[in-house]
């Protein structure tokens, strides 16, 4: 038997209308994700400037083999992301699930301390960031007066590799581990009671209903909070960035010692460009502006200083050098003076010389 055409169309409906609502996600990823995605893997295989494509070279592999074989910072970056990344997540998780078990217990003010869980994460990371790096200051740091009840010395935090990775480990762990706590939280509250009390009744301990009962129901969340933490941590940024500031930011330390991948690929990408060379029409003008400044400058003088300054002669004529290369005199604008009165300065002589 035949379908009539609302059968039809009611098929096709059920069968295309789950493809028309995800639609937009799928349309909103390829401008946004995909399309990025594949234009950097074009412009990788090229040699060219970020700021001016027309100037654009293909070299093929070119830079991936000058990256892997002939770049030792970018292996040194990307040990410094490991370990930091080791020293990030490891302890998140831990950290994350003593945290959540306590809370997860029958405490006054049990509110109170979930929202404050959340605080670290909601704070501004350049705030933690520069808070931290006085904490573990070298001469004033708190840390170091801990230390020193001890017995032990200053210690420089920023210029040894294992010292300036355990530092950005800590405000890294410290901003994050309230964030995973919550997840951690939330699904312990989902296991049944009923397990607990079975497991109590056959003679389970609290630390054994913890790694017996708690840890296994968990595993989906410890390996979604792994995947967020490996994701975040792989691509460190504002915090060793701000954990120096200075000259020395964007190489991770002095001798690169916690410059992470991000940090690298900024350094590498935004380096310093060469000054643009001015046009001399544009120069002149500069240099004008900036006798007319004198001008202004020698008008405020007393009238007795304007005379010692005419007794003692005229002045010499001073030679400066606005580009490299470049000497401009007072002939580039026809007769001494002329172009002054065209931006409307006194009628004073410039002081250029062509070389």
């Amino acid at each position: 038997m035949a379908l009539t055409f609302a059968e039809r169309r009611q098929k096709w409906d059920v069968k295309l209308s789950p493809f028309g609502f995800i639609s937009p996600y799928f349309l909103i990823f390829g401008v946004f994700g995909l399309f990025p995605l594949l234009y950097t893997a074009f412009v990788s295989l090229q040699k060219r400037n970020l700021i001016d494509a027309e100037g654009a070279q293909f070299i093929g592999f070119g830079n991936y083999e000058q990256l892997l074989f002939h770049d030792p910072y970018f292996w040194n970056s990307m040990g410094n992301t490991v370990s930091l990344w080791l020293l990030t997540t490891i302890p998140q998780i831990l950290f994350a699930l003593g945290i959540a078990h306590l809370l997860n217990r029958r405490l006054r003010g049990r509110m109170f301390f979930r929202m404050g869980m959340i605080l670290p994460n909601i704070t501004s990371v350049a705030a933690v960031t520069i808070i931290f790096a006085q904490l573990f200051g070298r001469d004033f740091g708190l840390v170091n007066w801990v230390l020193s009840w001890f017995g032990a010395g200053r210690v420089d935090w920023q210029a040894g590799t294992a010292s300036s990775h355990t530092a950005i480990a800590a405000m890294v762990v410290w901003r994050w581990t309230g964030y995973h706590a919550l997840i951690f939280l939330a699904s312990m509250q989902a296991i049944p009671s009923s397990m607990y009390e079975a497991a109590t009744l056959d003679g389970a301990k609290g630390w054994q209903q913890f790694w017996r009962i708690t840890v296994p129901l968990l595993r989906p969340q410890i390996i979604f909070s792994t995947v967020i933490a490996t994701t975040g941590n792989m691509r460190l940024l504002a915090e060793p960035l701000l954990f120096n500031p200075g000259t020395a930011a964007a190489t991770g330390g002095s001798d690169r010692q916690f410059q992470t991948a991000a940090q690298y690929l900024m350094a590498g990408t935004w380096k310093p460009r060469e000054p643009y060379r001015i046009d001399a029409a544009e120069a002149k003008v500069a240099e004008l502006e900036r006798e007319h400044q004198d001008v202004l400058a020698a008008d405020t003088l007393s009238h007795g200083q304007a005379d010692h300054r005419e007794e003692a002669g005229p002045r010499a004529p001073r030679t400066r050098t606005c580009l490299p290369g470049v000497r401009l005199s007072s002939g580039d604008f026809g007769s001494p003076g002329t172009g002054l009165r065209r931006l409307n300065l006194p009628n004073r002589p410039s002081s250029f010389a062509r070389r």
